[in-house]
C-alpha cells in the first residue's frame, strides 16, 4: 500500500468506506483474467459483499456488473436477462452461488430473445404475402420497421419508415385489421401497437 495517498492508507487501516472502495476496486483488478460473462456477476458480487450501496439499491452495482460485463465483448450489443435478472440484480443466495445464478439467467434470458427473434421473423415472414394486395412499398417498409422494433408508436413508425404520420396511421390499422398488429394502448392518441406474435 505504499503506492496510496497517505489519508487512503489511513483510511484502508480505519475499515471506513473508503477503505472498502479501495478493496473493491482492487478485487475487481484481479478480475481481467476472467471471461466477461463471468466478470460481471463477479464485479456484481463484490459490490454486494464490499456494501458500497445498501441492499435495496440496484441501478449502480447493475452498471458496475453491466459496464465490466461488456468490457471485452465489444460484440454483444445487449446481454439479455429478461424476467430472470431480477434474482441476479437483487442478490439473493449464497455469495458462491451468485455467478452460477447469474450465468443461468443470462442463458434463460438468451433463450427466450432467441425464441423471440425467431417469432418475429416467422411474423414477418407471414406478413409480406399477406400484404401482397397493398399498393405501392409502403407496407413492405412498416414490416420491416415492425420486425426491428415491435412495438411502436404512429410517429416513431413515421421516422423509421419515412412514410408520412396518415399513413404510419392506416398502414398500422390496416395491419390490425389483417391481424398483424395489435393496438395496445386503446387511446385515442399516443396509440402504440405490437406485431401480434
Amino acid at each position: 500500500m505504499s503506492h496510496l495517498p497517505p489519508a487512503w492508507t489511513c483510511a484502508c487501516r480505519a475499515g471506513s468506506s473508503m477503505a472498502r472502495r479501495l478493496s473493491f476496486l482492487v478485487a475487481v483488478d484481479a478480475l481481467t483474467a476472467l471471461h466477461p460473462l463471468a466478470r460481471g456477476p463477479e464485479v456484481l458480487a463484490l459490490w454486494r459483499m464490499a456494501e458500497l450501496s445498501p441492499p435495496g439499491q440496484v441501478a449502480e452495482p447493475a452498471v458496475w456488473s453491466a459496464s465490466h460485463l461488456a468490457a471485452g465483448a465489444e460484440g454483444l450489443r445487449f446481454v439479455p436477462f429478461g424476467r430472470h435478472g431480477q434474482r441476479v440484480w437483487t442478490g439473493y443466495g449464497p455469495p458462491k452461488d451468485r455467478r452460477a445464478t447469474h450465468l443461468a439467467a443470462l442463458r434463460a434470458g438468451v433463450q427466450e430473445a432467441r425464441a423471440l427473434i425467431l417469432r418475429i421473423g416467422a411474423w414477418s415472414e407471414q406478413a409480406r404475402p399477406a400484404t401482397a394486395g397493398i399498393k405501392g412499398d409502403n407496407a413492405a417498409w412498416v414490416i420491416a420497421v415492425l420486425a426491428a422494433r415491435p412495438f411502436i408508436s404512429a410517429m416513431e413508425m413515421e421516422t423509421r419508415a419515412g412514410i408520412s404520420r396518415p399513413t404510419a396511421e392506416r398502414m398500422l390499422k390496416r395491419l390490425n385489421d389483417l391481424g398483424l398488429t395489435r393496438e395496445v394502448t386503446g387511446n385515442r392518441r399516443f396509440r402504440l401497437w405490437t406485431t401480434e406474435i
